[in-house]
């Protein structure tokens, strides 16, 4: 395979790690594995594939995205009321702005009346949004639905909330719980890889 005909299906190890929360000698211990495909610049440094990455999601219930065509754009839902997030994901994703949609809800009852008819890829919302529809149970519904168990679903909680506490029960529903403030950095990543064309 010609590597720079396909580079932007892949990244660098700083972006691989960001994408799943973990060390950069944690990706560097993944690509030595096997667990993530990965080739090295003729300066040495690694690019791993974004593909891998989301499959690695999804085998470690990370809840990963399939990946898009070359001419699908993302829809994400966004359920939140605080303005921080909202101003950082309208201004943190310029570089990606063709290939998403960003759909915003102050209400997760209003999110839930649009969802069957808009069939987005990801769902981000607020602990507190996500507890006016019924919490946990909600997503357990969720992941059981023909139509929706395949939406990739962020949780974001308030800073100082049980956030291990958050995590365990997420964990079961295949739900990611990102800590207030938004790390922008690791949303963007995982957006970036969801947005890369399939590989297949």
């Amino acid at each position: 395979m010609n590597h720079l005909e396909k580079q932007d299906e892949y990244c660098g190890t700083t972006q691989a790690a960001k994408m799943l929360r973990v060390s950069i000698g944690t990706v560097h211990s993944l690509v030595d594995s096997g667990e993530l495909m990965a080739w090295k610049t003729s300066g040495g440094h690694r690019r791993i594939s974004k593909q891998a990455i989301i499959d690695y999601q999804m085998r470690h219930r990370m809840g990963g995205v399939a990946a898009l065509s070359a001419d699908e754009r993302l829809r994400v839902f966004v359920v939140t009321k605080d303005d921080a997030t909202v101003i950082a994901l309208r201004s943190g994703f310029l570089d990606l702005a063709s290939k998403l949609e960003f759909v915003y809800f102050e209400s997760a009852v209003h999110m839930q009346l649009e969802l069957q008819a808009a069939h987005p890829q990801v769902l981000m919302m607020d602990h507190d949004a996500l507890e006016q529809i019924g919490g946990f149970e909600w997503l357990r519904a969720l992941r059981t639905h023909r139509l929706f168990k395949h939406i990739s679903v962020i949780l974001l909680c308030a800073k100082g909330a049980n956030h291990m506490g958050l995590q365990g029960q997420a964990l079961s529903y295949q739900v990611k719980v990102l800590e207030a403030p938004l790390d922008v950095g690791w949303v963007n990543g995982y957006l970036s890889a969801a947005c890369s064309p399939s590989l297949a």
